[in-house]
């Protein structure tokens, strides 16, 4: 019995028992101290690396634009026009950034040997530069159906200079070809009828560049009309081209192009989606506003200038320099006001393209005039000064060039109603030029910006 409660006294002292949950307690906490120090310490890692990735991106990336840049200057190292050799662009370049050396190579793609036959991909030499288009892009929406822009591999190499880490990106590019030389079937090509007056010279013949040196190997008639083509009594031998000798014309749809439906038919684009998007591009095209007295100047690359101007008015800003130059109502539709201002045939009701308010027929109550101002062509006309341009001009119509104009590579009009004939009053000269359009026109605004593809390859 005196055992028992000697043994009961003793399992009452619990005086032991704090400390030794106190120190199982520190041992814990301890535990996760480190536990979370570890996690800490890992994280730091992580997020150093992803900066140390992010610099290192953003570096190479910096050796991108630089390469672009250069591939943009002017002069630009590549040239306007093929062909193109696969070494002819080889280039280095490197500069720091951000405690970052960048190294820059470019060249262009060729066309690789897959099965080692020595003949490419496209069925071409395997010594020729991959150029944009659908024989190669053969999925591309964008491509032309031949010729384009070669493509540029521009590889990208960004190193730390304190822990030698790098960044490896690799692009191809090329420049964005408007498809324009697809719808220019004569130095003048025009959706209506034709009026020719005074002083003029339109040659169909294929020009250089600067409007020199004629040659008849791609040379087209120097003029394409849907209407009627009149010219002055004797003044016949001023029109000349392709077709030979004097009256170098097509007319009334006996031997002349479709007519053009659009603005985006006539810069070469199959479908609205794509000349909308090509339209609204701001980093491609220059929108300006006549009506605020807004009108490109200078115009001095090979870029695409849209002056909007409202029906009815006569754009007569002297058009000097080089490029796309469109002069256009926003609201004008060559195919309905073809259906639907036909003063000479008569009206199909019927056409689902015909607006009865654009119809002045005698008894037509639902004519509206204002409407039809507010819908109409803009015109490039009263033009009395002078002008040197070179590359394409299209208008929705071309009326009274009355002072020294001269035009290398080609005029479209999208006006196809004789009320609104193209008339060249004056001392006007409009030589064909494939030259002044493929370098001035086809390039439209764009650089070598139009990324194809993107890879980056990290090594830490």
């Amino acid at each position: 019995m005196r055992y028992i409660n000697k043994l009961k006294v003793v399992m009452k002292d619990e005086r032991g028992a704090a400390l030794v949950i106190a120190m199982l307690m520190m041992i814990v906490l301890t535990l996760l101290g480190f536990t979370s120090m570890m996690y800490s310490t890992i994280d730091l890692t992580v997020a150093g690396n992803e900066r140390s990735s992010l610099a290192a991106q953003y570096a190479a990336e910096a050796g991108i634009s630089r390469g672009m840049a250069e591939l943009n200057a002017d002069p630009s190292p590549i040239a306007a026009a093929g062909p193109y050799g696969a070494d002819d662009l080889d280039i280095d370049m490197s500069d720091s950034v951000s405690g970052y050396t960048y190294n820059v190579h470019m060249q262009y793609k060729a066309d690789p040997d897959i099965d080692g036959t020595g003949v490419g991909l496209d069925g071409d030499v395997l010594t020729e530069v991959v150029l944009y288009n659908k024989e190669f892009y053969t999925t591309s929406t964008k491509a032309p159906d031949d010729g384009g822009y070669p493509v540029v591999v521009i590889t990208s190499t960004a190193t730390d200079n304190v822990t030698g880490s790098s960044s490896i990106i690799e692009v191809e590019l090329t420049k964005f070809t408007i498809p324009i030389a697809t719808r220019i079937h004569g130095a003048l090509t025009a959706n209506g009828a034709v009026d020719l007056q005074g002083s003029f010279d339109i040659d169909g013949n294929n020009f250089e560049e600067d409007g020199t040196t004629p040659s008849s190997i791609g040379a087209k008639p120097g003029i394409d009309a849907q209407g009627d083509v009149t010219v002055q009594a004797s003044k016949e031998d001023q029109v000349s081209g392709s077709t030979g000798g004097s009256n170098s014309f097509t007319e009334n749809g006996a031997g002349a192009s479709d007519m053009l439906t659009s603005l985006g038919d006539a810069l070469g684009f199959d479908n609205t989606a794509d000349a909308d998007e090509f339209l609204e591009n701001e980093s491609v095209v220059q929108v300006f506003d006549y009506s605020a007295g807004e009108w490109p100047s200078p115009m001095d690359s090979s870029k695409v200038y849209y002056v909007q101007v409202s029906g009815g008015v006569n754009c007569n800003t002297e058009p000097n320099g080089t490029g796309l130059l469109i002069i256009h109502n926003p609201l004008f539709n060559p195919e309905v006001w073809y259906y639907s201002d036909m003063t000479s045939s008569g009206f199909d009701t019927s056409n689902p393209l015909y607006d009865a308010r654009l119809d002045q027929s005698v008894g037509n109550a639902a004519y509206d005039a204002a409407y039809k101002t507010s819908v109409g062509p803009a015109t490039l006309g009263n033009v009395n000064g002078n002008a040197n341009f070179r590359g394409v001009i299209i208008a929705d119509e071309v009326n009274a060039l009355l002072g020294n104009i001269s035009i290398t590579g080609a005029i479209i009009s999208l006006a196809n109603v004789a009320a609104h004939a193209d008339d060249l009053t004056g001392n006007c000269t409009v030589k064909y030029s494939s030259d002044a359009v493929e370098k001035y026109a086809m390039a439209g605004g764009t650089q070598f910006n139009t990324k194809l593809s993107w890879k980056k390859k990290t090594a830490y």
